[in-house]
């Protein structure tokens, strides 16, 4: 089952890159996403130390505690799309709700993910610790890619975009 589920979660980052990219976001995707990765990487490698969250089903068993599928491929396209999705021009109570939804919607992937399956475990790592961590990701990815870009929020489309 644990298997089945890392291929669906493969497919679904596959179908963000393919569908959820505009044909000429590519450059901002792939700057996305990697910076994405500057946060995922220590952060899922610190938690799985302070053993706050557990990997019983890993790929790479040799190699690393955390599991690769869901730190280093889904949560960085998660944020990437978020970031590309982001309402910069919208209301700000719109941006709001489009934040809480996002990272609500991660929060309750890594609990269903933790009842369904082995793929995750939270010990000692409670929901509100969880919607933090992604919050302050997803920010940092957001602001990133504003700043790299030179767009800014509320002002619509910058010189790059």
């Amino acid at each position: 089952m644990e298997r089945i589920l890392l291929v669906i979660i493969w497919i679904a980052s596959l179908y963000m890159f393919a569908f959820g990219v505009r044909r000429n976001g590519w450059r901002q995707a792939a700057i996305l996403f990697s910076f994405a990765h500057l946060f995922t990487w220590p952060c899922s490698l610190l938690l799985v130390e302070m053993n706050r969250v557990e990997y019983p089903v890993r790929e790479f068993v040799v190699a690393t505690e955390a599991n690769f599928t869901l730190n280093f491929v889904l949560y960085p396209c998660v944020s990437m799309i978020y970031s590309m999705l982001y309402p910069r021009s919208s209301a700000l109570w719109v941006r709001i709700v489009f934040t809480a939804l996002f990272v609500g919607a991660m929060t309750g992937i890594g609990f269903m993910l933790s009842q369904i399956s082995e793929l995750v475990e939270f010990p000692r790592y409670p929901w509100y610790a969880r919607f933090g961590v992604f919050l302050l990701g997803s920010y940092l990815t957001r602001k990133h890619y504003e700043w790299f870009f030179c767009l800014r929020s509320g002002a619509g489309k910058g010189r790059y975009a």
